[in-house]
């Protein structure tokens, strides 16, 4: 039964990651939003970063795993922003590595809000392994070779800030990377570029308690339109409990605390609410958020935080 499972996963990573760009899952990246938004990079005033390692549906063979870093130093009154990105995702026989080196630049709107933009130039790192297959037919020519391609992209984002809410809009990949007859292929289909749509607003509870709503919603010309619904109860700007329903039949559970003034850590369980929940014991996400404050008074002042 797992073999039949983890040739299913195969097929359909072949099927559906390789003609197109796969985009990396992450459950909290309302947390260090740089990861989903370029323009986000430039989000903070200090120096900040972040590292995850997600494993998701955890027991199905071929699953996808995947880590990641980010690290955005902001120069002249956090003006100007650079960002560094590594991104690792593993789905059955396919590797995808990505580096990004990223720019946000941040017009003042009024005292309160601003506007960044951001772009991402980013090297994809494609690698199949079809020798760990296993196939009903040995010798498919298909399955024959191990392919390695460096292919260029491209990343672009808006996000406008405040202190009190946060509106952004993303394109993750502007070129379409490929592997195709063992060899990479970069190009251009307007029908394949993904657009993600994120805001939140912060509600004051009174004392020192919080309410933080954010949604995410992804669109790409052929597929369903998927949305993620995103509560969290924040308390002293220290800890956070809050729960995510996304419409692909996924309810996670997000908890995160800051460990000191410098560093937050947050855990994200996965529960998958459709058949999938038969042959997985969930999905398990840790992430470590690093940022730079000269005072206490700043821990959890600036946003994305919710």
């Amino acid at each position: 039964m797992k073999t039949s499972i983890y040739i299913t996963v195969c097929l359909l990573v072949l099927r559906i990651s390789l003609p197109a760009q796969n985009q990396f899952n992450m459950s909290q990246y309302m947390l260090h939003q740089a990861f989903i938004n370029p323009a986000a990079i430039g989000a903070y005033q200090q120096l900040n970063g972040a590292v995850y390692n997600r494993s998701q549906w955890v027991g199905f063979d071929g699953a996808p795993v995947s880590q990641g870093f980010n690290l955005n130093l902001p120069f002249k009154s956090a003006k100007h922003t650079i960002g560094l990105s590594y991104l690792h995702d593993k789905i059955g026989a396919n590797n995808n590595n990505e580096i990004s080196l990223g720019y946000s630049f941040r017009a003042r709107l009024t005292s309160k809000t601003s506007l960044l933009l951001g772009l991402m130039g980013t090297a994809n790192i494609l690698k199949t392994n079809y020798t760990s297959l296993a196939l009903n037919d040995a010798v498919d020519p298909t399955f024959s070779n191990n392919t390695t391609a460096v292919l260029p992209n491209f990343k672009f984002g808006l996000y406008l800030q405040n202190a009190k809410y946060y509106i952004g809009l993303a394109i993750p990949n502007l070129m379409e990377n490929k592997i195709s007859r063992g060899a990479g292929q970069v190009g251009f289909n307007a029908n394949n570029l993904h657009f993600y749509l994120q805001g939140g607003y912060l509600f004051n509870l009174g004392g020192k308690s919080e309410l933080g709503v954010s949604t995410l919603i992804k669109q790409v010309s052929g597929s369903p339109l998927q949305a993620d619904l995103n509560v969290q109860y924040i308390y002293a700007r220290k800890l956070g409990i809050g729960a995510s329903y996304r419409t692909s039949n996924d309810l996670v559970g997000l908890i995160n605390f800051q460990i000191t003034p410098m560093l937050k850590l947050g855990y994200s369980y996965d529960y998958a609410l459709s058949a999938l929940r038969k042959y997985n014991s969930g999905s398990h996400e840790i992430m470590l958020i690093f940022n730079l404050v000269n005072d206490k008074k700043n821990i959890g002042a600036q946003i994305p935080r919710f």
